[in-house]
């Protein structure tokens, strides 16, 4: 399995991620985390989400103060999510890919999502990662969550501080971060975790750079390829 990144401005996205840098100066975001399944482009302008159609050309506005972060798409195309919208910035909208519309909303409750990354959603709609925020000076921990936004399992950020994340399409998660204890303190990584219930890392690669420069921005194509 291999992960993609972004290194913005330029999506690791082939031709059609260059189409949607070059055709929409309003995207606000990495586009690679913007394009689904069959042609269809999801994007936040100005906090509204509007769908973009390639065979008709069309654009459509489909939901209005729903995207101060997001889209971001299940790894099978089916579900995309937006949250921390206008007046609620603990709030989490799931959507349906096919309908364009708003399947169910959560709240997480007391927390905010730390540095504009996001709620990701896995294959099925019903699990959910972020990156929960801490007061200054406290590193943030990594969860994830079920549909009503109740944390099902979260990773002590004091020993793990999370940069990135991502689902595969079987419900891997791949996160790049920075080791802060134990033997190998300060490594910084890309990793692998088959299974969040009983999570045991797998490292992909270490990198060498600061922790401000590791990838953070993280998309599995949807075949998983």
């Amino acid at each position: 399995m291999k992960i993609t990144y972004t290194l913005w401005p330029l999506p690791v996205f082939g031709l059609l991620g260059l189409f949607v840098f070059c055709s929409f100066t309003v995207l606000e975001g990495p586009a690679a985390e913007m394009v689904g399944p069959s042609g269809t482009i999801v994007f936040p302008h100005a906090g509204d989400i509007y769908k973009y159609n390639l065979a008709e050309q069309t654009i459509a506005l489909i939901a209005e103060r729903k995207g101060r972060q997001g889209p971001f798409f299940s790894p099978d195309g089916t579900w995309f999510t937006t949250n921390n919208w206008s007046g609620s910035n603990e709030g989490v909208a799931v959507w349906s890919l096919a309908e364009a519309t708003i399947q169910k909303e959560f709240y997480l409750k007391n927390t905010l999502i730390s540095n504009d990354k996001g709620v990701k959603v896995a294959s099925g709609g019903k699990l959910f990662s972020g990156i929960i925020n801490t007061p200054a000076g406290e590193n943030p921990d990594f969860v994830v969550m079920d549909e009503r936004g109740v944390i099902k399992w979260r990773m002590d950020g004091d020993g793990i501080r999370t940069k990135g994340h991502a689902w595969d399409a079987n419900q891997q998660l791949y996160l790049t971060g920075e080791v802060l204890r134990g033997k190998t303190k300060g490594t910084k990584f890309l990793i692998k975790i088959p299974d969040w219930r009983n999570p045991q890392i797998e490292v992909i690669r270490t990198f060498s750079c600061a922790y401000l420069d590791l990838p953070d921005e993280l998309a599995v194509s949807p075949d998983g390829n």
